[in-house]
């Protein structure tokens, strides 16, 4: 997380439609970028729905696989 920008890397993400869900709160409005390979988010930890220790993180692309990923912050 480099403020006010948090980059998710990974694969079969798609080049659009995913979905980002942090810790329950959907922040896919906040996608500034997205590749097969990776996905930028812009907003502050408050607007991006980070908390100070673990972080749940739930990616779906647009054909409806989800990836689970817990992260500390």
């Amino acid at each position: 997380f480099a403020k006010p920008n948090l980059t998710i890397t990974g694969s079969w993400f798609g080049t659009s439609g995913v979905k980002v869900v942090v810790n329950g709160q959907d922040i896919s409005s906040r996608i500034t970028q997205q590749t097969d390979n990776s996905i930028s988010l812009k907003g502050n930890k408050k607007k991006l729905n980070l908390v100070k220790g673990a972080n749940q993180l739930v990616i779906t692309n647009s054909g409806g696989a989800a990836a689970n990923f817990t992260f500390n912050f």
